[in-house]
């Protein structure tokens, strides 16, 4: 049974991190500590807040629909990426232990951050090979979704900000639509392979639910390049406050 001041937290924790996934995928980095502070183990505690996400993330793709309504092809083909990959890493999970891969997750942070930052091709379309290199990044970060799935969100927007030429909240919403799918699929295989902490989901989901609206909607009023910026800088912080944490 949890406690009134322990619910308020998970509603809390869910809204922030709704708002964030709407943003940038930030939702899982930030359920996963609140879960351990409460005490659910590790690997319960990813599992529980990559299915808990699913609430945020049907409400952040129906807060974006008018960025992706004329882009179906090129979310459609980044999405099944991303699924292909989101499998592999889901079920490596259910066949060892994520504990260790902790301990990567500030350098794969970091590389994301990086990876916005620098200056982007001021052509309309990039060399052919260098696109097609990036696309195939998609599965990789899928894989990192499935097994882990905390960052995940920010290294997708790392990689679709140098293969869509558009603005943020367009390409931000292919995001949305593409962790929907992952965090579907990787819960299915969870809920029959898996425990799942459940009386916290549902504290979590009030918060997630409005939150996953509200992130899209935030997103149109702030030009790209600050949007861009902010979360370089805000990855980066984040790796390092990571990496003091973790080692």
């Amino acid at each position: 049974m949890l406690s009134f001041t322990t619910i308020l937290i998970l509603i809390i924790g869910g809204l922030f991190a709704g708002i964030l996934n709407g943003i940038v995928g930030m939702a899982v980095l930030t359920i996963y500590p609140i879960l351990l502070a409460i005490g659910v183990p590790p690997i319960m505690a990813n599992i529980t807040a990559t299915i808990s996400v699913i609430f945020s993330g049907f409400t952040s793709v129906a807060s974006s629909v008018s960025e992706i309504k004329s882009y179906k092809k090129q979310t459609f083909i980044i999405t099944i990426l991303s699924v292909i990959g989101c499998l592999i890493g889901t079920i490596l999970l259910i066949k060892s232990n994520n504990g260790q891969f902790k301990k990567v997750v500030p350098f794969i942070i970091l590389f994301a951050g990086i990876m916005i930052l620098l200056p982007k091709s001021k052509g309309k379309h990039g060399n052919e090979f260098v696109t097609s290199f990036q696309y195939s990044l998609l599965p990789l970060v899928g894989i990192y979704s499935g097994y882990f799935g905390a960052g995940a969100g920010i290294l997708i927007v790392s990689i679709l900000s140098r293969i869509v030429h558009k603005p943020y909240p367009v390409y931000n919403a292919m995001r949305n639509v593409s962790s929907l799918v992952c965090n579907i699929v990787s819960s299915i295989i969870f809920i029959i392979f898996m425990p799942v902490d459940w009386h916290v989901i549902i504290p979590l989901a009030i918060g997630l639910v409005v939150g996953g609206y509200l992130g899209p909607i935030i997103v149109r009023y702030i030009p790209t390049k600050i949007m861009e910026i902010a979360v370089g800088i805000f990855a980066i912080l984040l790796a390092g406050y990571l990496f003091i944490t973790t080692y």
